[in-house]
């Protein structure tokens, strides 16, 4: 549960006891002097089926991207760009867009590549545009055909150290931070294999460990929502309950392919009449280049139907960059900015098919850390 109203301050001082994953400001630079006093109302948190935040409770709808550097796909943290994101979260405000979806793997953790320092500079830039982070864990996390793809940790199994201080090291530091929207546990645990493209014989397992690690994760942070994104809607009937008890909002994925002749309004309907919980549709698109009927046309008409529909739900995610390392097929081509980084016709209609309200800035009391190399 969201935590009651009290007032917080972000942990910093873990920043520094995880320090052998943090890039290194300069000498005498006290992280635990970057507070930011905020309530339980700064929060955003689940009120019945809505998202809500501020004193009054206000409605929150989201509109947003997900969101890696256009160059540096699957890299944000190893080929560290501040200039790009600053650059990017520009783009995505004047798209009209009040929250961006990040990711952060267990790789990234345990290469030293990801940081709270550098985490903290994202959620900075974000927090000037009226954006907030909705943070993916465990993307690529025990995916087939990978060594052990099934073997989902026990609490006692080893692995599991390893994902405790993962978790220690990415979500105790901002336990207290309103900029962070929420926390995805999983990216589309519900695909299994290329012949299981639905959890069906490989739910039970999948969702033991998500249980797991969302006690874990309430645990080291009381104040923001938690949820899974699913890479189909139909996941949810499918985990009998399980699913909606372990999180506070569902998040699915609609991609056009994965829905032939269902509109968005359609999903929903269909989930709300499984689940009372707030519905985001948190991966959206339809590819500009390949995959059938695919074309820069078909992608301004796909945003053009569905961002109405998601006011069925509580927003839509689509996503900003083509990525250059998947050109030659379908997957390179969501975004609303091609390789080349010029626009493509949807984003006109991404920008006025949806308004959102910002989310208001959090007022720091302190500057912030200094630059990462």
């Amino acid at each position: 549960m969201i935590a009651c109203l009290v007032l917080l301050s972000v942990g910093w001082g873990l920043v520094e006891r995880l320090a052998r994953n943090d890039c290194q400001p300069a000498r005498g630079y006290n992280y635990a002097a970057a507070e930011m006093k905020v309530s339980a109302v700064d929060f955003v948190r689940v009120e019945g089926s809505r998202l809500v935040v501020g004193a009054d409770s206000h409605s929150v709808t989201l509109k947003g991207l997900n969101y890696y550097p256009g160059d540096h796909a699957w890299a944000t943290w190893r080929e560290w760009d501040e200039q790009a994101i600053r650059g990017d979260f520009q783009r995505m405000a004047d798209l009209g867009s009040n929250t961006a979806r990040v990711f952060v793997t267990l790789g990234d953790w345990q290469q030293g590549d990801y940081s709270a320092a550098k985490m903290d500079t994202v959620l900075r830039i974000a927090d000037t545009q009226g954006m907030r982070l909705l943070v993916t864990l465990f993307d690529g996390y025990r995916k087939y055909p990978a060594p052990g793809w099934d073997a989902w940790p026990g609490a006692d199994d080893l692995a599991a150290n390893d994902e405790r201080a993962y978790l220690k090291a990415v979500v105790a530091p901002f336990a207290g931070d309103p900029r962070i929207l929420g926390w995805d546990l999983s990216n589309e645990p519900d695909v299994v294999s290329e012949r299981e493209w639905l959890w069906l014989d490989h739910a039970s397992n999948r969702l033991d460990w998500l249980t797991r690690i969302a006690a874990q994760v309430r645990a080291l942070d009381g104040n923001h929502p938690l949820t899974v994104g699913l890479a189909l809607a139909a996941a949810v009937p499918v985990a009998e309950g399980r699913l909606t008890r372990l999180v506070d909002f569902i998040s699915f994925h609609y991609y056009s392919r994965n829905y032939p002749g269902r509109s968005l309004r359609d999903v929903l309907l269909e989930l709300r009449s499984w689940t009372d919980k707030p519905l985001l549709v948190e991966e959206a698109g339809q590819s500009s280049a390949g995959e059938g009927a695919g074309s820069e046309e078909a992608e301004r008409a796909f945003y053009a139907n569905t961002l109405p529909d998601a006011a069925e739900g509580v927003g839509l995610l689509g996503w900003l960059h083509d990525f250059p390392n998947h050109a030659a097929n379908s997957e390179g081509h969501y975004g609303l900015y091609r390789s080349d980084d010029t626009a493509k016709p949807a984003i006109t209609t991404f920008r006025d098919s949806l308004s959102v309200a910002p989310f208001a800035p959090m007022s720091l009391d302190a500057p912030p850390p200094p630059a990462c190399e």
